[in-house]
């Protein structure tokens, strides 16, 4: 029981630094400029490793890999 609620902490604290550093990255904004397209977005936006993604017409800032909508 007491590993469940140790996982659990580890979870939620590794999703809560993702955030800071995804947010940092974006110069302190989840949203950035309007786009209709990943190439519309800044490429100096983000840190790597992490690259803009253009999505519901605002770049956010996510890992590489983890391209859930492709608009080019």
């Amino acid at each position: 029981m007491a590993e469940t609620i140790q996982l659990v902490f580890y979870i939620i604290l590794f999703n809560f630094l993702l955030l800071v550093v995804t947010d940092v990255s974006a110069g302190g904004k989840m949203t950035q400029p309007k786009c209709h397209r990943n190439s519309d977005c800044p490429r100096n936006l983000c840190w790597p490793p992490l690259v803009a993604i253009c999505d519901l017409h605002k770049c956010f800032c996510r890992p590489q890999h983890v391209n859930l909508v492709v608009r080019d």
